[in-house]
Parts: C-alpha cells; structure tokens; sequence
C-alpha cells in the first residue's frame, strides 16, 4: 500500500492512511434550576391569630393544613384543609394560622 499524499503534521510522512476519529461521548449539561425573576416584594407570612372571616385559601391552620376552600354559611366559617380536614367557626372567633403578615403602613 501506496503512503504518497499522505503526510502528517509539519511533512512528516504516515505509515498509512489516517486512523478513523475517535468516537467521543458527548456529557449532556448538568442540570440548572430555572432562575426566578421576583420584581414585586413577596407577601411576608407568620403565624398570627386572626378572626376566621380574615382567612384566605392557602393560609395553614394547625389541625386543618392548608386551606383550599373557605365557605360562608349561615352565619358560619366553614374551612376544607388537607387530607379531608373540616372544620367550622363563628366568622369573629380567633384562630392561630400562617397568613399574610399584618400591614405596617399607615
């Protein structure tokens, strides 16, 4: 076998054709969260009690968890938490949840 026209780096002659490129595994990239923008202020919570009418669907309420459904009726509160927690209140009576804070402007 002919090695005429084949030369390497700088002239220097091979010994025969150039070798087949290596198959090279290419890593997929390593996995990044997406960033959030946050262009407002985040509503700040703490656990603060509250009248029940002031609950809103989200709050976490100690017994009940996270409110998802909160119903008026007859003059009663009545809040669907998770895992099938129910529970009933007078819409004044004072209960301990995770809500928004209170606001301190005047």
């Amino acid at each position: 076998m002919s090695t005429a026209g084949f030369e390497g780096i700088e002239g220097i002659a091979l010994s025969g054709p150039p070798a087949h490129p290596q198959v090279r595994i290419k890593k997929p990239t390593p996995f990044t969260r997406p960033a959030v923008q946050v262009s407002a202020a985040p509503v700040r919570r703490q656990w603060r009690q509250v009248s029940a009418r002031d609950l809103v669907v989200g709050d976490t309420v100690p017994g009940l968890g996270t409110l998802w459904q909160i119903r008026v009726l007859a003059g009663q509160v009545h809040l669907d938490g998770g895992e099938d927690a129910r529970a009933t209140y007078r819409p004044t009576e004072p209960i301990f949840a995770f809500t928004a804070a209170a606001s301190t402007a005047q």
